[in-house]
């Protein structure tokens, strides 16, 4: 059996299951994330990118005024990666992966029936 929903119906529930996330969790910004993730690779190559402060705020600090903002959250991200925000990331490349392997198959099929109209 397949499920097919117009972009009306689809949209509306994706906001819907958004909301529900913000309600329960916090927003799903992820764009810091990726500044985490620089910090970890730049962390690799020297290890004084996040070091341990137990007079900041978040137990860390930087030499980077950026990642040392906030009580050192942010360097505490670097040092300690498995959190909300990090997860989320991954969480979504992989949900995107999982449903081009799901649908990859319904939609060359489409493709090769389908006719291109303007």
């Amino acid at each position: 059996m397949q499920i097919t929903w117009n972009w009306l119906k689809g949209g509306a529930i994706l906001g819907g299951v958004f909301l529900l996330a913000v309600i329960l969790v916090k927003p799903l910004g992820v764009s810091t994330q990726f500044v985490i993730f620089d910090g970890i690779v730049a962390n690799l190559v020297d290890n004084d990118v996040a070091k341990k402060d137990d007079s900041a705020k978040h137990g860390y600090t930087s030499d980077n005024a950026y990642l040392a903002k906030s009580g050192g959250k942010y360097a505490h991200s670097i040092e300690e990666p498995l959190n909300y925000g990090f997860i989320l990331v991954f969480a979504m490349f992989a949900g995107g992966f999982f449903i081009l392997l799901v649908t990859k198959r319904k939609t060359l099929e489409g493709r090769k029936r389908s006719a291109c109209r303007f």
